[in-house]
């Protein structure tokens, strides 16, 4: 009888133990459920958060297509400032008033308050997207500038359809008033189909380019591939048969002889005539040296990208949205970040 006794007394607590063990088990299961659910509801929270730093950037850019966020720089591949705001209406600067603004770092500064939904925009018109270069066109030799190096690249423009003018259309881009007030130029650089018979080129290939000012005065010059001298064209054209390619430096001042109309924008149109070419335009400013930090030396490229981060909750969500420049374009938007901890 006393060994019976003993037998179920450890049969009770293997039977507590087990009995233990699946509630905790079921409890550990209710936790995490719980935790996901909460994890899930503040997502959508930072969802929306994220989405009204979309519409806020798509709001600057009909105030003005020229809007770009942070304002100090337009390397913003290179640099965490950010515009951040919470869906209060509390913007956090780091200047001594709104006008000051220079963003702030998203990398040091913690969100203060995690209950509170909070996004962080940023927005450009660089070349190719928001972590592109300062010119119009591709950064082949990534070194931020443009050479006809890059042009005569094989890879260049390679499934980038935007970097190439078909013969006989009009690539169209503005240049805010703050490029010409600062002294600015430009200098474009041309490639052409290495198959065309270079005879061919001599006799046929020319482009036409010309500058709109604000008042609507225009001025226009031809730009034969193989011509030196001709007065209709610009002194500068470094023409290179062999390559199929010709460089073009100076063109507002070859367009504007007296001066460029101060405190106006300008609107380039570049019109190569029968034959397609590849195309690529930077500033004087950025060429070589390197620009020098701001966005007066930047030439528009084809986009506005608007960039937010939503905050809500220890969790993030990313969302980005691309202008096209040109026609006004929204593309789809693209959701980077479902669900992150933390921030």
């Amino acid at each position: 009888m006393k060994r019976e006794r003993g037998s179920a007394i450890i049969i009770a607590i293997l039977l507590v133990t087990a009995i233990g063990t699946i509630a905790f088990s079921f409890g550990r299961i209710l936790i995490l459920e719980a935790n996901n659910a909460s994890v899930y509801e503040n997502g959508v929270g930072s969802y929306y958060a994220a989405e009204s730093g979309i519409e806020e950037g798509l709001l600057r850019y009909r105030y003005s297509d020229f809007s770009s966020v942070p304002f100090d720089t337009w390397k913003l591949k290179d640099n965490s400032s950010v515009f951040r705001a919470d869906l209060a209406g509390e913007i956090e600067i780091t200047g001594s008033s709104i006008i000051d603004f220079k963003g702030i770092n998203k990398n040091t500064s913690t969100i203060s308050d995690p209950s509170k939904q909070y996004y962080d925009l940023r927005m450009g018109y660089l070349g190719n997207g928001i972590d592109e270069s300062p010119f119009y066109g591709q950064d082949i030799n990534s070194d931020e500038n443009l050479l006809i190096g890059d042009i005569l690249d094989t890879s260049y423009g390679v499934n980038k359809p935007i970097l190439k003018i078909d013969h006989d259309q009009t690539l169209t881009v503005r240049l805010p008033s703050t490029f010409v007030n600062v002294s600015n130029d430009l200098s474009a650089f041309f490639k052409y189909d290495s198959a065309i018979d270079s005879a061919d080129l001599t006799a046929n290939a020319r482009v036409i380019v010309e500058a709109i000012d604000s008042s609507g005065m225009s001025s226009r010059k031809n730009v034969v591939f193989n011509s030196d001298g001709n007065p209709d064209n610009f002194s500068t054209v470094d023409a290179s048969i062999a390559n199929r390619s010709f460089s073009l430096t100076q063109i507002l001042t070859g367009l504007y002889p007296l001066g460029v109309p101060l405190g106006s924008e300008i609107t380039l149109k570049i019109t190569p005539i029968y034959y397609d070419v590849q195309f690529g335009l930077i500033s004087t400013k950025c060429q070589n040296t390197a620009c020098d930090m701001t966005n007066q030396t930047v030439v528009p490229g084809p986009f506005t990208t608007i960039n937010s981060t939503g905050y809500f909750g220890g969790t993030l969500r990313t969302m980005q949205a691309k202008i096209d420049r040109k026609s006004g374009t929204m593309y789809d938007l693209y959701k980077f970040v479902i669900y992150n901890a933390g921030q």
